[in-house]
């Protein structure tokens, strides 16, 4: 074998380890869900804001709490499958920061939860902030996977993410904010999600 022959099996043998290292990530459903349901749930908590559904506190409750428990069996069939296959390390690495991103949101939820306790009446204010914070998040989920498996379209996301999170800000103290909120986990969430799954398929 001449030093060229050589050459081109070692480069072969790279791009053979370097695509394996990163393959399709694989939570491109989760993220499709995620961004569908709670996307929905928004509009419904609009909807009932305006006078559209009964302004009851257990309509509220109801919107969110089924659509978690939906999210949740969901998850629980995508993550069950998704262990019994080999994930590359890209993949990895990705469903570990969106993991993170949802320990995040519940560890958020819980803290303003009790802040709330502790000074009665600033429930209106900071539930305004939570889903600028969410979407935060979202931005570092899709920055470490764009980092993780070097697709620079999940980097635009990411961006679009952080930029949006100040723009949800204007709408405090505003119904419209969960209008915009729900646009943002289409556009965030819902839609690179599926552009995933069909990452994933092909």
């Amino acid at each position: 074998m001449t030093t060229d022959q050589l050459e081109s099996e070692i480069a072969y043998m790279k791009s053979l380890a370097v695509s394996g290292g990163r393959g399709p990530l694989k939570n491109g459903a989760n993220l499709f869900w995620a961004g569908l349901l709670y996307g929905c749930a928004a509009v419904a908590q609009y909807a009932m804001i305006k006078g559209f559904l009964p302004q009851k506190v257990w309509v509220a409750a109801g919107i969110w709490l089924g659509v978690s428990i939906a999210y949740a069996v969901i998850l629980a069939v995508t993550v069950g499958g998704a262990a019994k296959c080999v994930e590359a390390p890209a993949s990895r690495t990705s469903h570990s920061a969106w993991s993170a991103v949802g320990l995040g949101i519940l560890s958020f939820f819980s803290a303003m939860i009790v802040m709330v306790n502790l000074v009665p009446g600033e429930l209106n204010t900071l539930s305004f902030l939570l889903a600028p914070i969410i979407l935060v998040l979202y931005g570092v989920g899709w920055w470490v996977s764009a980092t993780a498996s070097g697709t620079g379209w999940m980097r635009l996301v990411a961006l679009g993410c952080f930029g949006g999170a100040p723009v949800l800000c204007l709408l405090v103290n505003r119904p419209e904010q969960l209008l915009a909120y729900a646009a943002a986990l289409v556009l965030f969430a819902m839609v690179p999600g599926y552009a995933l799954m069909r990452a994933e398929k092909a």
